[in-house]
């Protein structure tokens, strides 16, 4: 079994590596199940429905960053995305179409760094690709 450390991990947004400017991916992969209850029947049981996913991204924040990411909250189609929890070079791969659906350009502190956070929210199907 193989472990790698999150500071190898890389995501893609719109063609463009982001990773630099992040420092937390959070991806969250779910799945609607519908509730079956029969009589005659003393446990329940499932079927699968619809599949649905969506990334909370953090950083720094840049101005070059910023650009970025507010053409894909204000376009009018999807954004491609690639994320690659273990590096472009050596893991898996989740690519998929995505819409903006916040970001935060901000908190400012005069403590720290200028924060950056936003959500996707995936459209359509993520495609796995193993290494």
């Amino acid at each position: 079994m193989a472990f790698t450390h999150g500071l190898d991990a890389d995501f893609y947004f719109s063609g463009t590596d982001i990773s630099e400017y992040l420092t937390e991916v959070d991806p969250s992969f779910e799945r609607e199940l519908a509730e079956m209850g029969h009589l005659g029947e003393s446990w329940k049981s499932s079927i699968a429905g619809l599949r649905a996913a969506s990334f909370s991204l953090s950083g720094d924040y840049d101005n070059t960053f910023d650009d970025l990411i507010w053409s894909g909250y204000d376009a009018t189609s999807s954004t491609a995305c690639i994320y690659y929890p273990e590096g472009s070079g050596t893991g898996d791969g989740y690519t998929f179409g995505a819409w903006v659906s916040s970001f935060k350009p901000g908190p400012a502190s005069a403590s720290d760094v200028v924060k950056y956070s936003f959500d996707l929210v995936v459209t359509g199907t993520v495609t796995r690709s193993a290494a």
